[in-house]
């Protein structure tokens, strides 16, 4: 198939320079960087943008017509050259003082669609990763495998973990360093285990670690107070601490990891607030010697030190490219800052790669080893949607029945009725990912569509179930909210806002609706009576995870989180004067789930908590005070949208079929 059959006004030039970058014989690809000026002039001048799409529908093509489904890895192993050579920077020129380009050497290294967390050995010689085990209940456990790069085999060195969040190699390959947690462990947090298995996991403390360079020593830092954390260096084998120190956290920052740098004689404080990202260098006295400032937030998606250890490598969403943060595939661009000896930051970074094709969780699991080959986990993620039915006031499902499944976009959130579904189906349209939204009888029938395909990033039923309201981005930052009749699809304009500023947000029984801003602030907009204002939370609540107002539309249920993240609060806030009271605390016992708390016809709450793996049901009395676990949800990876009545419940269940890949030649990417 031609990309010249997908794009009629592709020129004939076009069409050859973009076969020539494809052809599986490297002799019969272009020599060099010099042959492509010449090439690019002749084919004409939009280039980028007519490459680009032409290599879209091309590889879509191909898809429909094997019948078999084509991952964006799977297609950035032949293409990832051609679309970065063309976009500009996803191969490094001129690294070598001759402006040779050189290409991304991707391979694929398991086979399963069921792995992640990837770790190569420092010689290459063997891959460690975590796969999911779920029974026929949903529930899941994680084991930790070693495989043998020569074909050798594998084997299962730790089973029935938690959760697993990243796994690290010491440079003499004795042992694993697993970040993640174990049954019976209360936190999370570094484990160290015998690659060749046969020991019980050694847990080295809370909270977080990382290898110090090609030493015995893991660098672990525990979860942060108010203004400053223990850092402590570790011996991986036995576990014994011969160091430490306090570090101070920059004011207003969130979240702070420590990684070091130039063989740990210096370290790097990453930072995380709610707009931005900090880096501090370090020395061994905890004194800040130069810093970086990373914005915005939500376009910066991976930070760590460079694996050679000269720098700090920074993962961004690709130039015009906005991250929906759905879960959708975003490209990303691969810098590095380099760190001089006395600590300072380039003043410039370098580019190692653009355009990078990865899943999410890929970017956020991706791992390069100490002898520069990148591996990361990439495939096709598949959402299904489940009615559940609840038997009884305490008791739990007694049905269940799908409703659909995709390995696109999908979400599906229940009407306050229960009798409808609303379905957001991803839809990719002149190379955009948009969002078209439908409707469905919960009993049976078909979907209907109602909307065009549009850039929603945020959608919610009304409370009396005649509309709903989508979250559009439009140019910019500018974020429109439209109220959609049902089931006619008649809109209107509801609020304008920033895009960047926005988060979760609900509709008000009473006309008007509440908007999560910035973290930590709601808006009140367009409600009868009462003029729009900002009304503010705790000092002590780092963000609000999920709002949901009662059935009177006077208060509002709020999920906070406390700055330390060991403490979920349900509170209770009135729209009328903004106080707000404390109904019920979870100290330790998760995180939030995400969902919306679902009033019930009593007045209780009942509220969705991440216990990995699992998703556990409490129910909040009306009055407040200790909450009352109903039970564990069926999936541990799915959102969950109750009905007024509390006996329907639709998940929306997600699970990412990943398969590991290596950039073979990445050390050679960055200089090494």
């Amino acid at each position: 198939v031609l990309p010249s059959t997908y794009r009629s006004d592709l020129s004939a030039e076009l069409e050859d320079l973009v076969l020539r970058l494809l052809e599986k014989d490297p002799a019969m690809r272009y020599a060099a960087a010099a042959e492509l000026p010449a090439a690019l002039t002749g084919a004409g001048t939009h280039v980028e943008s007519a490459v680009r799409s032409a290599w879209t529908r091309w590889l879509r093509a191909r898809r429909m017509l094997s019948g078999k489904r084509w991952t964006a890895a799977v297609g950035a192993t032949a293409g990832v050259g051609i679309v970065g050579v063309l976009v500009g920077a996803a191969l490094l020129a001129g690294r070598n003082g001759r402006g040779q380009i050189r290409q991304p050497e991707m391979v694929q290294l398991t086979f399963s669609g069921n792995a992640s967390t990837p770790a190569l050995s420092d010689d290459g010689q063997r891959l460690a990763y975590s796969t999911r085990q779920c029974g026929a209940n949903g529930r899941c456990t994680v084991d930790v495998l070693v495989q043998d790069m020569e074909g050798a085999g594998r084997a299962t060195v730790a089973r029935g973990l938690i959760d697993v969040s990243h796994i690290q190699w010491t440079s003499d390959g004795r042992y694993l360093l697993i970040h993640g947690q174990w049954p019976g462990s209360p936190i999370v947090g570094p484990f160290s285990v015998p690659s060749l298995g046969g020991a019980e996991p050694r847990y080295l403390g809370c909270c977080r670690g990382v290898i110090l360079g090609n030493t015995d020593t893991a660098l672990v830092m525990e979860d942060p107070g108010d203004s400053a954390s223990w850092v402590r260096w570790v011996t991986i084998a036995d576990g014994v601490t011969h160091d430490s120190l306090l570090i101070r956290r920059p004011l207003g920052f969130i979240r702070v990891f420590v990684d070091p740098v130039a063989g740990g004689e210096k370290l790097l404080q990453i930072s995380f607030a709610n707009a931005e990202t900090r880096v501090e260098v370090l020395d061994r006295s905890g004194r800040v010697l130069d810093s970086l400032r990373l914005e915005p937030y939500g376009s910066v998606l991976l930070v760590q030190p460079s694996p050679e250890g000269r720098g700090l490598l920074v993962g961004r969403v690709s130039e015009g490219v906005v991250n929906p943060g759905d879960g959708s595939v975003v490209p990303i661009d691969l810098v590095r800052y380099r760190v001089s000896t006395d600590g300072r930051f380039a003043s410039r970074p370098d580019t190692i790669m653009s355009r990078l094709v990865t899943y999410p969780p890929g970017i956020a699991m991706m791992s390069i080893a100490r002898n520069g080959k990148l591996t990361y986990p990439s495939g096709p993620t598949r959402y299904e949607l489940w009615l559940l039915r609840r038997s009884g006031g305490t008791g739990f499902i007694s049905a269940r029945r799908r409703l659909g499944a995709a390995t696109g976009y999908l979400d599906g959130k229940l009407s306050p009725d229960g009798g409808r579904v609303g379905i957001l189906r991803g839809v990719v349209l002149e190379d955009r990912q948009l969002k078209q939204l439908s409707v469905m009888s919960s009993d049976s029938g078909p979907e209907t569509p109602v909307t065009s395909p549009q850039d929603v990033v945020g959608w919610e039923w009304t409370p009396d179930g005649s509309k709903v309201l989508l979250a559009v981005r439009e140019r910019g930052d500018s974020l429109t909210i439209k109220a959609v009749d049902l089931p006619g699809g008649a809109t209107r304009i509801v609020a304008r806002l920033s895009a960047a500023k926005t988060g979760a947000f609900a509709p008000l029984p009473g006309g008007g609706l509440v908007v999560v801003s910035s973290f930590t602030q709601l808006r009140r907009i367009g409600v009868p009576g009462l003029a729009d204002s900002i009304l503010d939370v705790p000092e002590d609540v780092i963000g609000i995870a999920a709002v949901s107002p009662t059935p009177s539309g006077l208060t509002l249920a709020m999920v906070e989180v406390k700055r330390q993240f060991d403490t979920l609060l349900i509170s209770r806030l009135s729209l009328v004067d903004g106080h707000a009271g404390r109904v019920a605390v979870f100290l330790d016992e998760g995180d939030p789930n995400g969902d919306p708390p679902a009033w019930l016809p009593d007045g209780s709450l009942i509220v969705s908590v991440k216990q990995n793996p699992n998703v556990v049901w409490y129910r909040v009395p009306a009055v407040g005070g200790r909450p009352v676990r109903l039970g564990t949800a069926p999936w541990g990876s799915a959102s969950y949208r109750w009905s007024a009545d509390g006996q329907r419940i639709l998940a929306t269940v997600r699970n990412d079929m990943a398969d590991v890949y290596a950039i073979r030649n990445f050390g050679e990417l960055l200089g090494h």
